[in-house]
């Protein structure tokens, strides 16, 4: 089991759960952002090359997903909530 990059304890994802969009804020650039179900199955991909942002799960039916984000320091995975 690999261990978080140091920036993973100052990420910030709200609201969470979200009925549309989520704010992302993170102390590093994010490269890369995958999300997938819970089989693995990647339903979304973007690439922000910034360090906060808006992430829109509108076309998304309601459920748990797992958001990758990807910076050149490592990868975080968090799960989100799409009401």
């Amino acid at each position: 089991n690999e261990q978080e990059p140091f920036w993973a304890a100052s990420l910030k994802l709200y609201p969470n759960p979200t009925a549309a969009v989520m704010f992302i804020e993170l102390p590093v650039v994010c490269d890369r952002l995958v999300v997938t179900d819970g089989l693995g199955r990647m339903l979304m991909e973007r690439n922000p090359s910034a360090s906060s942002f808006e992430l829109s799960l509108t076309q998304l039916p309601a459920g748990s997903y797992y958001l990758r984000l990807h910076s050149s320091t490592g990868i975080v995975v968090r799960m989100i909530n799409k009401q």
